[in-house]
This record gives structure tokens, sequence and C-alpha cells, in this order.
């Protein structure tokens, strides 16, 4: 490790080369420099770990060569030194990223400390920079050739036989040693614990592979398969453990640290048993099933054998009777559709942490039913939802995730709580559209979609129910609206017409005259002098 010393006092360059114990700290190469210039060429020539500058130097300052450090590219950890407590350069200091600002004069026996901490600082970077480069490194030709391998077994696109496997091991430059050893597999699941729209914040995947890789750097053959966006399977020789309680407590050390650095994010592990590459497609299909029949709500590392037992996540008809459809459709039809949702999430017990995936699909047609049920006995119908669904994904998506499923069932429900109200009270509706245009005329950008904002609702529901209630298309209204105002006005006013048109929202005279004449069947113009006849 290294340091270069920047200053333009010579002395003080000295002392703090000569007094400092370099050895203690294991930094065993230090750089002087008396100027930015001298000091751009040492970054230059050397990979400079620590940089100790001053700040007030003549000509350029230490600010000034910390900037021309970031914007090269150079990432040496940033130390200031500075004669003077001043705020402009603690908060430039912070912009620039230093590791640290130090008030001189400074004891040496301080300094030390702080160049101890600065020390830490590099070993903890470089341990980033592995990370990165073992996560990189899942893009070369070997990860490449691995994945390529279990890909094959996984899918069956070779058979499960001792020669088969073989024989792709030698295609693929796989170690055949492979074939002498246990694994152990995991299988990740990854979602995102806020869902906010159909359109999902992609998963940070990389992100998450670098994570896992620094954790499994010093595992012997550990490699990595990617199946989608949200989920891979990691495998491990068992040999590397000792025996399944450790495998167990490492898969928990990875969601813990996971979960720590992805707070957003909820991460399961479907862990196999000990497995011998001949039987690894099985494997594979077995965690995958496993995947597919339950669903979990909080991070968590699940051994496979402990779902062998089909009662501990199958989904009986008798259960889905359980469902309180009654109370749910009393409560929807009380607006209360915030209190449903919360005894949807009161099924799923604090005891357990994962459910069987039928249990999900009942509550999802449960809560279907529920919504029909009501709109049905409201003489509503069902299409009245049809605008409104930008949030009502398919099945599929909807019980995906606990998230997505939560998701789904809020907005469904408070969807339909708006249709019962506004059907209840069709005329106060219809009235408070109406008093909204008359009040925005002048707005060119009056339009459904403001409308909307205005009144917190869906702008093609707007559309369709004003229809249905009124009798009339929102758009004819709009226009008719500005008709008959602009009428008023050419009869009550001296107004010119760019005038009248920017009073009543067109955009421009000609606009104006071209609908009102399309309408009216006269001119602006002739309409006026008619008047005055």
């Amino acid at each position: 490790m290294n340091i270069l010393v920047v200053d333009d006092e010579y002395y003080i360059v000295q002392g703090i080369t000569k007094n400092i114990n370099w050895d203690d700290l294991g930094i065993h190469a230090v750089y002087t420099a008396y100027s930015m210039k001298q000091a751009q060429e040492i970054l230059q020539q050397q990979e400079i770990d620590i940089l100790l500058t001053d700040i007030e130097m003549p000509k350029s300052s230490g600010l000034d060569l910390i900037a021309w450090v970031n914007e090269n590219n150079f990432h040496p950890v940033k130390l200031l030194l500075t004669g003077h407590q001043n705020f402009d350069y603690a908060q430039k200091a912070i912009l620039l990223q230093c590791f640290q600002y130090i008030l001189k004069p400074v004891e040496y026996s301080v300094l030390e400390e702080e160049l101890t901490l600065a020390v830490e600082k590099v070993y903890e970077n470089q341990k980033v920079d592995r990370a990165k480069n073992i996560a990189e490194s899942w893009d070369s030709s070997k990860s490449l050739r691995v994945e390529m391998f279990w890909k094959e077994v996984f899918t069956r696109i070779i058979s499960s036989s001792k020669t088969s496997i073989t024989e792709a091991m030698n295609r693929l430059n796989v170690p055949v040693s492979w074939l002498k050893e246990d694994f152990y597999f995991l299988l990740f699941d990854v979602h995102a614990k806020n869902i906010t729209g159909d359109e999902e914040d992609p998963i940070p995947l990389g992100e998450i592979l670098s994570i896992v890789s620094e954790l499994i750097c010093d595992k012997e053959d550990a490699s990595i398969y990617k199946i989608s966006s949200s989920e891979f399977l990691l495998a491990m020789i068992s040999g590397n453990f000792k025996g399944y309680q450790h495998i167990f407590d490492f898969s928990e050390d990875i969601v813990r640290k996971l979960c720590q650095a992805l707070p957003s994010y909820r991460f399961s592990i479907y862990l196999s048993d000990q497995t011998p590459v001949t039987s690894v497609a099985d494997c594979y299909q077995l965690l995958k099933n496993f995947e597919s029949s339950i669903f979990t709500k909080e991070s968590i590392v699940i051994p496979v054998h402990t779902l062998s037992d089909p009662h501990t996540w199958e989904f009986s008809d008798s259960q889905m009777k359980n469902i309180p459809l009654a109370e749910w459709t009393e409560l929807l039809l009380q607006y209360k559709s915030s209190l449903i949702l919360d005894k949807i999430k009161a099924l799923f017990k604090d005891t357990s942490t994962y459910y069987p995936a039928k249990m999900l699909i009942a509550i999802y047609y449960g809560v279907l039913q529920t919504v029909f049920s009501v709109l049905e006995s409201k003489e509503i119908s069902i299409n009245e939802l049809f605008p409104k669904l930008t949030h009502h994904t398919d099945l599929i998506k909807a019980t995906s995730s606990i998230e997505n499923f939560l998701f789904w069932a809020g907005h469904l429900l408070s969807d339909t709580e708006e249709i019962l109200k506004v059907n209840a009270d069709s005329a106060s509706f219809v009235e408070s559209v109406k008093k909204y245009i008359k009040a925005h005329l002048d707005s060119e950008d009056l339009n459904r979609n403001s409308i909307a904002e205005a009144i917190h609702m869906n702008p093609d529901y707007i559309s369709y129910l004003f229809h249905k209630q009124s009798g009339q298309l929102l758009s004819t209204y709009i226009k008719s609206e500005r008709i008959h105002a602009a009428k008023k006005l050419l009869i009550t006013t001296d107004l010119s017409l760019q005038a009248i048109a920017d009073a009543t929202g067109f955009s421009n005279s000609s606009y104006f005259h071209k609908q009102f004449k399309k309408t009216v069947g006269i001119t602006p113009q002739q309409y006026r002098a008619k008047d005055m006849l």
C-alpha cells in the first residue's frame, strides 16, 4: 500500500513523512509533492492508494487536485489538510467524496489514527472491487460454459446418464471431477416488497449476484445459473461444508446480508439435500415445483425436505369454505374496502412464514366473487370495471407473490368501492364534472385527464360514466359549453375574436372560427352581426 503527501510547505511534508510509523500502518511507499502539478505527475505514474493533501496551495488548491483526481477516474482514499475551519471548504470536501477533513496543526498521533482509518477504507474498497470483479467474471467464458452445462442438465437437454454428463463436461470444459461430488442447490426467488404500479422496477439482479459472489468466492467450484430476471440457482459442492446445518446457516447468512444491502426486496431460498450430478435434473424440478407450490411473506431459507409432506403446502377445498365471503361482501357494500384488505392480511398468521400457493389463488377468486356479487346486487354491470383495469392484472401475475396479490386486491376493491359510491349518487357526479368544466373553460388543457386529476378518478372511467349518466359524450359536452360561452361573449361584449378564443379555451382565433362555424353554421362575426340587427 502507498500514500502521496502533498503540501507546498517543505517542512510540513518532511515532518509527516518522518514522524509517522508507516510500517505499523502497512504503508510501504510514501510519495511526496509540493504542488498540484507534481502530484498529477505522480498520480499518472503510480497507482496511489491514499492521497493526503493540503488545501491552501499557490496557483491550484488541494480541492482542485481532488476534483482533477475524480475527473480522471483515480480512486485513492482522499484526506484533506487545512489550517482554516472553513465551512465552504468542508462542504466542497463532502461533495468531492473526501474521506476525512483534518485541521492543522494536527498532532502526529492524531494524524496516525486518521491514516489508520484510511488504510481500513482502502482494504474495504479493495474487497468491494474484488466482489465486482467476481460478479463480472460470470460473464466470462468460463462462467458461460458452466452455466451452459447446468442449463443442459437442468432442462434434460442431455440425459442424466453418467456417459452423457461426462461427454457434456468434456465438451464444455467443466471439471469431470464433479461426477465424484455431491452438490447442494440453492434456488433464489426475489420479489420487491413495495409494488407501486403494473410496471415494476427491474430486480437489481446484477447487484444481488455481486453480493452473493463475494460470499462464495472462497468456495471451491461454486457456480451460478440465472433462470430469469428474478430467479437464479447457486450450485455448491457439498465438500465445502461440514454438513446440512452448515449449508443451512450459510444460506441464512446470505439472506441476512442481502436483506441488509437491499431492504426493499424479499429473498426466498429453496435449499436442496445433497445431490449427485446424475440426479440434478430431478432435484431442479423438485425445487421449481416447491417454488410454484408455496409463497412466502418474508425472507427465508426453506429446506425442501421440510415440504415433503403435502399437508404442509396444499390447500384443501374445505379450507376454501373458511374464507369469509359474506363478511367481505357486507363490508364492501358499506364502503369499507380497506378493512377487507386488513382481514385478508390477517389470514396470513404470524406463526408461519410460507403458505400454499393454492391458498392465494383461492383468496384471489374469493375477492373476485365478492366484487361480482356486490356489483350484481346493485344492478351495476361488470363492464364498469373495464375502464379501470389499469391495475387489475391477470391471475398469474396477481398471485406471483404476496406483494403483487395485495396490490391487485387493494386496487380492485377500492375501484369497486368508487363505482358503488358514484352510482349511488350519479347526479352529484355529473354535476361535479359540469361544474369543473364551467370553471375551467378558458383552459386549453381542459379534457378528461385534467378532470380526472382534479376529482381523483380514472380518465377512462370518467368518460364512460359521464356518457352513461348524462347521455352525452364528455368531449362533446366540453365543446358545446365552449361554444355556448363564446356565443354569450359575442353578444354581450366587444371583445376581439382572439380574446373570446382565449376566454373559451380555443388555442387560437383561427381554430375558434373553424369550430364555431362547424357547430353553429355561421362564423362568429356573422353571429355577432346577426344579433345586432
